[in-house]
């Protein structure tokens, strides 16, 4: 079987209840590569009707209420809309919106936060699509779910110098905002200088998780980018903290013997100097 290309899949929900069976105020799907290319797919973006999510038992919280009143009129005014459609029709549409991509794309989907957006859109195809969904129903496979947040930590990207174009808890601005920073977190981490300068510098190889604070943070740098491009297979970002270690002990290794040969080195030129001195 002729193996797909990898299609990422950003997905933001904007809801009334921070609970698993939350009321969804607006859905967004953005598709996007992680390595910068351009895809010529359009966006997935629905409102909801409010009114038919409370119909069919979804949870609206009287927090996640006053957390709106907190938020701008552009963004309130982006989800508050009365003409919203059904979240039956909703979801079927996003569904099947993602049925059709997943013919010719093996699906990798992303949110921020694992525990958030997905698992919300997941109880929605289970409650609405007409079939019996269960996880091996999806479009994407259930190991084909990707953190926004984890990719970012563990790359030591500073979000703040990311600058927020659009409207913030607009469904389809906040899925282009963490594109763009995933994307240079990408760019960092295969050397591309531009998403260099957006990222912190270590102050030690601790943020590498190879245990070592005495370790020369610029050697593992050099390095751990080429084994982590190499060693990312078609489930992503497939590789342990066992093999990150393994790297750090190559680096000893190395250092280890050109020290070795240095002091060999050394020694051999005092013997040469000794030589001429004589002669």
């Amino acid at each position: 079987m002729e193996k797909k290309p990898i299609l990422d899949i950003m997905v933001d929900l904007e809801t009334a209840s921070t609970k698993e069976n939350a009321a969804i105020l607006s859905w967004a799907m953005v598709p996007f590569d992680r390595q910068g290319k351009r895809w010529g797919f359009e966006n997935f973006y629905k409102t909801v009707n409010l009114t038919s999510c409370f119909m069919a038992g979804m949870d609206i919280e009287k927090g996640t209420q006053l957390w709106w009143e907190g938020q701008t009129p552009e963004a309130r005014a982006a989800v508050m809309k009365s003409e919203g459609e059904n979240i039956l029709s909703v979801t079927r549409a996003a569904y099947c919106w993602l049925s059709a991509l997943a013919e010719k794309n093996d699906l990798y989907m992303w949110c921020r936060g694992i525990d958030f957006d997905i698992p919300k859109m997941e109880w929605c195809f289970r409650k609405f699509v007409e079939k019996g969904t269960g996880d091996e129903d999806f479009p994407y496979k259930y190991s084909h779910k990707m953190d926004v947040r984890t990719v970012l930590k563990f790359m030591d990207i500073d979000q703040s110098q990311f600058e927020f174009e659009g409207i913030k808890h607009h469904s389809v601005d906040d899925c282009n905002h963490d594109i763009k920073m995933v994307q240079k977190a990408y760019g960092f981490q295969n050397g591309n200088p531009d998403a260099t300068a957006v990222a912190k510098t270590p102050q030690s190889a601790d943020c590498f998780k190879v245990g070592r604070k005495n370790a020369d943070v610029q050697e593992i740098r050099k390095v751990v980018p080429i084994a982590f491009c190499n060693l990312a297979d078609d489930k992503g970002l497939g590789f342990s903290w066992v093999q990150i270690d393994a790297i750090d002990r190559t680096i000893r290794n190395w250092k280890d013997l050109y020290s070795e040969l240095k002091a060999e080195n050394e020694d051999l030129v005092r013997q040469l100097q000794k030589l001429q001195a004589k002669g």
